[in-house]
C-alpha cells in the first residue's frame, strides 16, 4: 500500500509540474503577442523612446530568450524581435545580435525543420525565421558576418531549394541582401556554399509558374534575385560563375520571362537585358536588342534596387499577365528539384 501511495503521489507530482509548464509557456505566449501588439506600430528607423526602455529593462533580451525552443508556441515574440529588426536604426539590431538572436535562430530553425526527427518541417516558423535574418543582413557588414559565423547562410540555401515559394522567398531575401554588402570575400563564400544553384532552383522553381508570378511582391523578389546574380557576376573574374548560371539554365528563364510575360516595372524587363547581354552569350536572340519600353533602355547600365520589400507594391497582385507558355516552361528546361514542388502547398497561404 505504501508504494501505490508513493507512485500516487509521483504521479500527482508529475502532473502539477506539467501544469506548471504549460501554464508558463501561455504566460510567455501572452507576453510575446503583448509585445508584438505595442511594437508593431513603433518606428525603430530612429532613437526610440520605448525600445530605449526595454532594452535598459533587458525585455528584449527576455524576449529573445523566450523565443529560443519555442516555435510551436511563441509566434508573438519571434515577431516582436522581427519588427525590433525591420527598422533600420543598426544600433537595435547589433544588440539583439549581443543579446543572442543569430544563435536562437540557428537553433530555431533546426527544431522547425525537425532535423533529428520524422515530422514534417514547419514552414510558418522557418518562414519568421528567415525574415528576422533578411532584416539582419540588411545591415552592416559586421551584422552579415555574425549571421556567417553561425554558419546560417548554408540553412539559407537549404530553406531556398527545398520550402514552399513563401518560405523561400525569405531565404532568398536573406541572402540577396548579404550580397549587397559588395565584399568579395562574403559573395565568393556564398558562391562556395552553392548560392547559385540556389537560384537557379528558385527560378526554376517559382518564377515562370503561373501560381507564382501572379503572387503578392513577386516583382520586388524577382528584383533581389536579379540583383544578387549581377553582384556575384561582378566579382567573377574567370566567367565560372557565368557558367554555372549558364548550368543550372538560369539564363534560359530569363529569356522566358521577357517573351512570356509583360513586366509593370520596366526596371525588370532592363535588368534582364543587362544581364543576358552583359554575361551571357545570346547575341543571337534579336528579341534582346529590342527596346523594353518607352526609351528606358539609357539605364540598363547604372541600375541599382532598393532592398524594400515594400517597393512596388501597389497593384501587385496584378502584375503580371502570364502567357500560357508558362505552365510547359518547367517541363521544358527541366529546372529546380525532383519532388520540392510538392512540400505542404497549403503553406503557401503564410
Amino acid at each position: 500500500k505504501k508504494g501505490a501511495i508513493d507512485d500516487d503521489n509521483d504521479n500527482d507530482d508529475e502532473d502539477e509540474e506539467e501544469s506548471i509548464i504549460q501554464s508558463k509557456h501561455q504566460i510567455e505566449q501572452d507576453v510575446g503577442w503583448s509585445f508584438y501588439y505595442i511594437l508593431d506600430k513603433e518606428d525603430f528607423d530612429n532613437d526610440n523612446q520605448l525600445l530605449n526602455w526595454m532594452n535598459s529593462n533587458d525585455i528584449t533580451k527576455y524576449l529573445i530568450h523566450i523565443t529560443n525552443n519555442s516555435v510551436d508556441y511563441n509566434m508573438g515574440a519571434m515577431r516582436a524581435i522581427g519588427s525590433i529588426l525591420s527598422g533600420s536604426n543598426d544600433n537595435y539590431t547589433s544588440l539583439c545580435i549581443q543579446y543572442g538572436v543569430v544563435n536562437v535562430y540557428k537553433h530555431n530553425l533546426e527544431i522547425a525543420y525537425n532535423l533529428n526527427g520524422h515530422q514534417k518541417p514547419n514552414y510558418h516558423a522557418i518562414k519568421e525565421i528567415c525574415w528576422g535574418l533578411s532584416n539582419i543582413t540588411a545591415g552592416t557588414k559586421q551584422q552579415i558576418e555574425a549571421t556567417l559565423e553561425a554558419k546560417l547562410f548554408p540553412r539559407l540555401i537549404n530553406v531556398i531549394n527545398t520550402a514552399p515559394y513563401h518560405t523561400a522567398k525569405e531565404a532568398m531575401w536573406a541572402v540577396a541582401n548579404a550580397s549587397e554588402s559588395k565584399e568579395g570575400y562574403i559573395i565568393h563564400y556564398l558562391a562556395s556554399i552553392g548560392c547559385i544553384e540556389a537560384i537557379c532552383s528558385f527560378l526554376g522553381r517559382f518564377i515562370g509558374s503561373d501560381q507564382h508570378m501572379t503572387s503578392r511582391n513577386v516583382e520586388a523578389v524577382l528584383q533581389i534575385l536579379l540583383q544578387c546574380m549581377e553582384n556575384i557576376l561582378l566579382i567573377d573574374n574567370d566567367s565560372k560563375y557565368a557558367d554555372k548560371f549558364e548550368e543550372g539554365n538560369a539564363s534560359d528563364v530569363l529569356e522566358f520571362l521577357l517573351t512570356a510575360y509583360e513586366f509593370n516595372n520596366t526596371q525588370l524587363v532592363d535588368m534582364i537585358h543587362h544581364l543576358l547581354e552583359k554575361y551571357f552569350d545570346d547575341d543571337d536572340d534579336d528579341y534582346l536588342h529590342q527596346e523594353s519600353n518607352d526609351n528606358n533602355n539609357d539605364g540598363v547600365n547604372n541600375i541599382s534596387f532598393n532592398n524594400n520589400p515594400n517597393q512596388n507594391n501597389q497593384n501587385n497582385t496584378n502584375n503580371m499577365n502570364n502567357t500560357n507558355d508558362s505552365r510547359q516552361f518547367q517541363g521544358q528546361f527541366g529546372f529546380g528539384y525532383l519532388g520540392q514542388n510538392n512540400h505542404n502547398n497549403d503553406n503557401n497561404n503564410n
